[in-house]
């Protein structure tokens, strides 16, 4: 059907395909290393708050009276509160 040297030209180019695919999947690789570096800090951060979220909001109260007394005393901080707050 082909002539023999056609067969080898088309064996060779998809040989050299396959290595540039798998040169762009590697640097696909990195490429996602690098993308997802801050996403996994920002993920490590979430665990933390999670374990320390009970504590925090402990603390919050006291901090939001503190702030709403001095920057804003007109401030209807509690109703804020009321709706950021866990449920």
């Amino acid at each position: 059907m082909y002539p023999q040297r056609e067969l080898i030209d088309l064996a060779l180019r998809k040989a050299e395909l396959r290595r540039e695919i798998a040169h762009h999947r590697a640097d696909c690789v990195v490429a996602a290393g690098r993308v997802l570096k801050p996403l996994e800090w920002l993920d490590k951060v979430v665990v933390f708050f999670r374990k320390v979220s009970p504590l925090a909001w402990l603390a919050a109260v006291p901090l939001a009276l503190a702030f709403k007394k001095k920057v804003a005393p007109r401030l209807n901080l509690w109703g804020l509160m009321l709706r950021l707050g866990p449920r």
